[in-house]
Parts: structure tokens; sequence; C-alpha cells
């Protein structure tokens, strides 16, 4: 038998810094130039699709102001569904000029005497508001036999005023209205209080709240929006809520509307480099109409945090990023309601306000106790803390 053929050899591979394209080939596409320093990324291939989300679970007949579209964002292959499209408009993305905070073009509607910042609340009322919220949160907790008290009860104050001072501009009745603020709950642990605020806004039932982290109930152990009205944010891992909580600012400025967001946040939380991420780009862009409330109780689930982090002052921290800060008595709801007012006066700047609170604020054998960061208190301990609230039988 004769030996077979050699095998002809392989081809050198070609040398990647020499190969070029064939001459047919598109020339390369050149970066576009930002209209303005440092704007933001103009999303490519993206287009608005001015017709009403349907969002929390609503049906697609759900019913938003003909003069509020929730516009959402549809990729290209999709604009055949939707031929009333129009192109993305990269100026709405725009960042303002350094204090004159000219990133939205929308104008908010006139105040009303139920939402309006710039009437001053009744504060003996919201301080009745959050005594009944504490309330709810201990009984919630207690047939749960599982969830968090501490922080809930200490943010108790803060969200009171936010939601019920005049701060947070929404309609319950209609939770998909695109032109509400949005509000986004970033240590999401604490929605037992989240929860008793929607309830008693009116998007739910309050008998839903005795249903918290059941198996079916709209309810869970953190914020779900798909199946809780009022949620704008799916959150518990922690410092993911702040990034979307940004990325919602910058949407209202992509779409030209005037909405502002909200996000509650923690000192534990701060402890998650996203968290840091999410203060740069903030301060960068200019983001606005973003502030952040943040819990600094000094306890996390492992303890004190100085103990098991320590982190300073985590107001001169974002101050240093380029926000503007506050400090405050986050059990004062006249100081609260000052410092949501100045937040909102700030133009080019992203709002940190840093509410110092007692976890477990107004249950005596709660405060300044990590072990209630996450316990649930026994039919004793709820009928004890009822007491100290002043519950109604």
């Amino acid at each position: 038998m004769s030996a077979a053929a050699p095998l002809p050899s392989p081809e050198p591979a070609p040398d990647p810094r020499k190969v070029r394209a064939p001459s047919h080939a598109a020339p390369a596409t050149p970066e576009p130039t930002p209209s303005r320093k440092h704007e933001p990324p103009t999303p490519t291939g993206v287009h608005v699709d001015p017709a009403p989300a349907v969002q929390h679970g609503l049906p697609a007949s759900a019913h938003v102001p003909s003069d509020a579209p929730a516009g959402r964002l549809v990729d290209d292959h999709q604009l055949a569904e939707h031929p009333a499209s129009t192109a993305f408009d990269p100026a709405r993305v725009s960042r303002p000029m350094a204090g004159q905070g000219q990133g939205r073009t929308a104008t908010r509607p006139p105040p009303t005497e139920k939402d309006s910042s710039r009437m001053t609340p009744d504060f003996t009322e919201l301080a009745e508001i959050a005594r009944e919220l504490r309330i709810d949160v201990i009984r919630m907790l207690n047939l749960a036999r599982s969830g968090h008290p501490g922080g809930s009860l200490g943010m108790a104050d803060v969200f009171t005023a936010l939601w019920f001072g005049g701060h947070m501009r929404v309609d319950p009745k209609n939770p998909a209205w695109g032109e509400r603020d949005r509000f986004v709950l970033s240590n999401g642990h604490i929605c037992p209080i989240l929860y008793a605020i929607l309830a008693k806004k009116g998007y739910f039932p309050r008998d839903d709240l005795w249903t918290l982290r059941k198996l079916g109930s709209p309810l869970q152990g953190h914020p779900d929006f798909h199946h809780t009205k009022g949620v704008d944010c799916c959150t518990g891992s922690l410092g993911n809520g702040l990034s979307v909580g940004l990325g919602m600012a910058l949407g209202a400025r992509a779409q030209g509307k005037d909405f502002r967001v909200f996000a509650g946040s923690s000192d534990g939380e701060s402890e998650e480099g996203q968290v840091w991420e999410m203060a740069t780009a903030a301060a960068f862009y200019e983001v606005d109409n973003l502030t952040v409330l943040i819990d600094r109780n000094g306890i996390q689930i492992d303890g004190f945090t100085k103990d098991v982090m320590d982190q300073g002052d985590l107001g001169a921290k974002y101050e240093a990023f380029g926000w503007h800060r506050q400090d405050v008595d986050g059990h004062d709801l006249r100081a609260l309601h000052d410092a949501l007012l100045a937040a909102r006066a700030v133009k080019g700047r992203p709002q940190v306000i840093v509410c110092h609170t007692v976890l477990g604020k107004g249950v005596s054998f709660m405060e300044n106790q990590p072990k209630w960061h996450g316990q649930a208190p026994d039919d004793e301990q709820c009928a004890r803390a009822l007491a100290e609230l002043q519950a109604a039988p």
C-alpha cells in the first residue's frame, strides 16, 4: 500500500493588526457629540411609545388621564406594533446647565389642598397618623410572625411627612398615572411601614395588611410592584433600589416629565458599593429631581454600624460627591417638612436628607435594640407595644 499524501500545511492566521475591512464595508459610525458637557448617553434604537403604561398588574383598560400619558420605552422590533410611536428625542435627556435646573420641560399642575407642598400641614394630625401607622406595623408583624419592626417604626415619622405632608404627587385611584411622583424603598425589608402608608392612602383595603407574608398575599416580605398597588419598584437586594430610582429620575428628564423620585435608604445599606456608583452618576448628571432619605439609626442586622462597618459622616460623604446635604431629626415632623421643601428648591444637584432616627421608635423595649432590626413581636410583646402606642382595643 502506497503511503498517503501529506496534508497541506495550514495557512498562518492573519495578523489582526493588519486586517483591513473589505472595500464594500460600511464606514464606521462616528460617536455622537453630546450637545452639552457630561450629557447622559443617548439610547440608540429606542423610541417613546406614548400609549399609557400598564403597570402594577392593572388591566389595559385602566384609566390614565389624557393629559398625563405614561410613556414606556420600546425596542425597534416592536415599532410595527406601535405605529403611533415617535422618535426618541435626545435633547430631552440633556443635563441642565449648572445652577439652572432646565433639564425637564413639563410643568406641574397648580397645587391642590391635598398635594401642595407649599401649604403648611397640620403637624398634630401628622403625629396622629404616624402613631396609627406604627400600630398597624406592630399588628401586621405579630400576625406574620416574621419581619422587620425596627426600621419600620423608626422611619414612620419621615415617611408620614413625605406621604401625608403634601410632598408626594400621587393618585391612589390610578396607581399607574404617568405624572405621579415615584417612591423607591431601597431598603425593602422595612416594607411594613410602606404597606401601612399605602393602605391608609387608599391603594388597597386595610384588611390586606393582616395577610403580610402569607402565601398568596399581595404584601410580601419585600416590595413587589407586580402584585402591590402603589409600589413603584421591586426591592430587597440592598443598593439596587437607589440605582433604579436614579434611572427613574433620568427617565423623567428623557420623557420631558417633571415628576420627582424619592428613595428611602439606610446607613446599613450605605455599606453597599452600588450606592456610591449611584451617588457618583446622580451628581455627574445633575439629577435634581432625586431625593434620598437615609435612615441613620446606627443599627443593622449584625449590630451597631460603628462596630460592623464604621461609616463616619454619611452626609459629608454625599456632599463630597456633589450632593446637596441636610441632616435632620427624623422624629421632628416640622423639621422634616422644612427639609423636604428645601430639597425641592435645589437646582442642578441631587439631594440627600440624613434622618437621624431611633430604631423601634415609639415602643420602649424595642428602641435602639439591634435584635429588633428583624424580629417580630410575639403576642405578649405585641400587647405591650400596642398599649404604649395607645391603640384602641
